[in-house]
């Protein structure tokens, strides 16, 4: 099967955001699909000993975290999301403008995944780490903490070949005493929910 050329109008792409846009859209795309596939590769996680804290294991968090990357697209997406994990092989990273920037974004190459059609999301990496922030002021400082994390995504039209949408979330979930699952759970909903904002995918 020929490798999939996927085609990047950059006319026809619309920046949204701020001074830094996170993301470019189609703006030609407006139809809404009755169904998606979704390609997520495991993540990285630096701040390993929260996570044995919280699950039992790195492989009870990888499963938990495809299952609770389905749930998130089934709360934020309006189209039924077929959620999978692949290896991170399949995917040309291939670089994509981001502002005044070049970056590199994934994007699937079916000569090593088959069967792919529809409307394609493509998530890798995501990084989850912990951050501590000192602030000071006149009276001392105060320390704030919390669980971070950041993905690249990419959504494709597999059948015309056409990049639809593509750009880079990140989210924290701050916490006062201990990190919890919770605060994973709200951080994994967070990213799901900026991949499929300003897209027809969003509910």
């Amino acid at each position: 099967m020929k490798k999939l050329l996927l085609l990047v109008a950059a006319a026809a792409l619309m920046f949204t955001g701020c001074s830094k846009p996170r993301m470019h859209v189609d703006p030609s795309w407006t139809d809404v699909p009755q169904k998606i596939t979704v390609l997520v590769t495991p993540p990285y996680v630096k701040n390993t000993d929260d996570m044995y804290d919280d699950f039992l294991g790195e492989s009870e968090f990888n499963d938990w975290f495809v299952e609770f990357v389905d749930f998130s697209f089934s709360e934020h997406s309006a189209s039924k999301a077929k959620v999978q994990y692949v290896d991170e092989k399949i995917f040309d990273m291939t670089e994509m403008t981001l502002g005044n920037k070049r970056v590199r974004f994934p994007l699937p190459n079916t000569d090593k995944i088959e069967g792919l059609s529809g409307i394609v999301v493509s998530i890798h990496p995501t990084t989850f780490w912990r951050q501590t922030v000192t602030v000071y002021n006149a009276y001392g400082y105060t320390t704030h903490t919390s669980l971070d994390g950041d993905l690249k995504y990419s959504i494709v039209n597999a059948d015309d070949h056409k990049v639809l949408a593509y750009g880079l979330a990140k989210d924290r979930s701050s916490f006062a005493f201990a990190m919890t699952k919770s605060n994973w759970e709200a951080l994994a909903e967070a990213l799901v929910r900026k991949v499929v904002q300003k897209t027809p995918l969003q509910k």
